[in-house]
């Protein structure tokens, strides 16, 4: 086992390293930060920016493990560069992916004979790392799934900056049978050259062996040392927009849960000391247990971790905040999460310690006090407050105070801001093209209806919906659902939805109506009209089943829209009697029902390149073949194009019940 701490100080120099924000004003600088990549000196592929990096394994041996780094980190400090947060140096090996298939353990990425997965089951390679679109994306073929592992850098929800990993899975059943699959993803956090720092989680400091359900979780939880003297602060999500929420979490040794890929030796209360070793070392284990997942079906997983942003002041009672930078409340996320830290730095016990949360008169929380009792002298205490909206609008920029008090000491007070976003949403249809008649028919059958939804506000749209109305005198198709759904629109993004509908054969202009609906009341919308074209009596050469064999050419001729008033038909065939030479007639589809062949006259030759058809139409028959006519073909030359232009119909005419004639042409 590679003792991580003395590699770390062969490569750097040790630093005492600070990711954390020293006072309320936040540092200036712009969230958006551009997204490079290269090779690094151990082959390791990189995705970076000024605020961290995202190290991916590309050789043979564990290929696609991954680590994430600081690059420059905290804006506000320059001491905390080139620092790791999941570790992985000098080639990222101890994280990693379990995929869980039918009760046996496969991990995600390269065989691999070192300690962390190494008794396990693997697939077979499909996609090395490469980077797309900022993203470094790996593929792999595991039995019947095929899964793909991406990795991008994304804004952090307490720091507003692009200082956060996002892990995803995307996994498609790719066989003919179902299968039970469950996911694993285990990260080996480290605080810079710290190991084994407490993770902290609403209201506790974790250091020894816990499971968390998900009734438990937390949005995000966050890991530092010392809150007046952190190294580095990093900080995971649980629940947010871009986040599955796991269905178990194991805290443990990494050691632990490097030997078992998903039942492993987990003892309550145990400290995070390696196992087998004497080392502090903690890692964590996010669990989405097996679901069904049918063939063709592909779901997706996926989990942060990063730098995590405390607003902090100093004093006897030094305080700091962290909540999200950027908030929308939602039916997912109805509640703000505000933690909130104090720490004694003095040399003696603070009495009767509190902490109190003062919110704006829009939000409200259930209790703004709260007694944390006898804080001993260097100890951290956290408090968690969840606050929900108080009026039903809210402005665009808040910020809310909390205060710590103390019989003994002095007390301090913190501000921290706060962006509170709101979603909306435009919406637009799209024709891709309009009715056409063609021989008869109305095209293209059947006929899409495509409309744009845009996310044009600041968070996500969740629980989207969009209903399409139609109108009578346009249906959809067999199976086609009326309604549309998305779970969660992301800002900006734009959303494709398509219907598949068939109007009957009346003209005319049609309104459509397209209802948009999200969650916290959000709604809209929209009309438009398509016009269906009349489609009238036609009779032509159908050439799409014409063939060539052996220099015979068939030739069909079909009729359309011959109503129930229509008793007879009349028409005239011509071809070039010069290239082309009759041979023989039958009856079309028209003429046979129920596999009975009904009453046909048959061709009369006019002239040498002239047939005469007049014929009793069967009742309730609107559209079928009238003739087949082969010819010979007399000369070896002529392709089926040119032989198209030596057939034309005249003279056609229709008799209804009324003896009425209607010339067609």
């Amino acid at each position: 086992m590679i003792d991580k701490n003395n590699l770390l100080n062969t490569v750097f120099l040790a630093a005492v390293i600070s990711i954390i924000c020293l006072s309320a004003a936040p540092v200036p600088m712009q969230a958006e930060s551009d997204i490079n990549e290269r090779i690094d000196e151990h082959g390791n592929l990189r995705i970076y920016n000024d605020f961290i990096s995202v190290v991916i394994n590309t050789e043979e041996n564990a290929r696609g493990r991954f680590a994430v780094e600081t690059t420059g980190g905290d804006p506000g400090r320059d001491d905390d560069e080139n620092m790791p947060l999941i570790y992985g140096r000098p080639i990222p090996w101890t994280s990693f992916t379990t995929v869980r298939i039918d009760g046996v353990n496969y991990s995600f990425g390269g065989e691999t004979e070192r300690r962390a997965g190494q008794n396990t089951n693997f697939g077979e390679k499909i996609r090395p790392p490469e980077v797309e679109d900022d993203k470094i994306i790996t593929e792999y073929q595991i039995e019947d799934l095929m899964v793909t592992q991406y990795l991008e850098i994304v804004k952090s929800t307490t720091t507003g900056l692009q200082d956060t990993a996002l892990i995803e899975y995307e996994i498609t059943n790719t066989d003919d049978e179902p299968h039970e699959t469950g996911l694993r993803i285990m990260l080996d956090t480290m605080l810079g050259e710290v190991d084994g720092s407490p993770f902290r989680v609403q209201e506790e400091a974790i250091e020894t062996d816990t499971n968390l359900t998900s009734e438990d979780l937390p949005n995000f939880y966050q890991s530092f040392d010392s809150l007046t003297d952190p190294q580095i602060t990093s900080q995971g999500s649980f629940i947010g927009e871009e986040v599955t929420p796991p269905d178990d979490v194991y805290m443990s040794n990494w050691g632990s849960l490097a030997d078992g890929a998903w039942d492993f030796n987990f003892e309550p209360g145990r400290e995070f000391l390696r196992e087998g070793e004497y080392e502090r070392d903690s890692a964590i284990a996010l669990y989405w247990e097996p679901e069904t997942i049918e063939p063709g079906e592909t779901v997706s997983y996926s989990t942060t971790y990063g730098l995590g942003g405390i607003t902090k002041v100093p004093g006897m009672l030094s305080l700091g905040i962290s909540s999200p930078r950027e908030f929308a409340f939602t039916t997912d996320t109805p509640e703000l999460p505000i933690v909130a830290y104090v720490e004694n730095t003095t040399e003696i016990t603070a009495e009767n310690v509190s902490i109190s949360l003062n919110l704006p008169d829009y939000l409200q929380v259930e209790e703004a006090e709260r007694e944390i009792g006898n804080l001993e002298a260097q100890d951290v205490a956290q408090v968690n407050f969840y606050a929900s909206p108080a009026a039903d609008q809210l402005p665009r920029s808040s910020s809310f105070e909390v205060v710590a008090e103390a019989d003994n000491t002095d007390s301090n007070l913190l501000e921290r801001e706060i962006e509170l976003l709101t979603p909306t949403m435009e919406a637009e249809f799209f024709a891709p093209e309009e009715f056409r008649v063609e021989d008869g028919r109305l095209t293209p059958m059947p006929y899409t209806i495509k409309a744009v939804v845009r996310n044009t506000g600041d968070s996500a749209i969740n629980n989207f919906s969009g209903e399409l109305v139609l109108p009578p005198g346009i249906d959809f198709t067999d199976r086609e659902r009326s309604r549309r759904k998305s779970s969660s629109v992301k800002p900006g993004e734009d959303l494709e939805l398509r219907w598949k509908v068939r109007p009957h054969d009346i003209e005319g202009y049609f309104p459509v109506a397209l209802n948009l609906e999200g969650e916290a009341g959000l709604s809209d919308s929209i009309q438009e009209e398509i016009y269906i074209p009349s489609t009238e009596a036609e009779v032509y050469f159908d050439f799409k089943t014409s063939r060539i064999d052996r220099g015979i050419i068939t030739v069909d001729i079909r009729g359309v829209n011959l109503g129930e008033d229509i008793n007879e038909i009349e028409f005239e065939l011509e071809f070039d009697d010069e290239n082309l030479e009759f041979m023989h007639a039958s009856r079309g589809t028209f003429f046979v029902r129920d596999n009975r062949m009904m009453s046909w006259r048959g061709p009369e030759q006019y002239s040498e390149n002239i047939f005469g058809f007049q014929e009793e139409l069967p009742d309730n028959v609107e559209e079928g073949g009238l003739a087949t006519m082969r010819f010979r073909i007399l000369e070896d030359h002529l392709e089926l194009e040119e032989i198209k232009q030596k057939f034309e119909l005249l003279n056609i005419k229709l008799i209804t019940d009324g003896d009425e004639r209607i010339e067609l042409r």
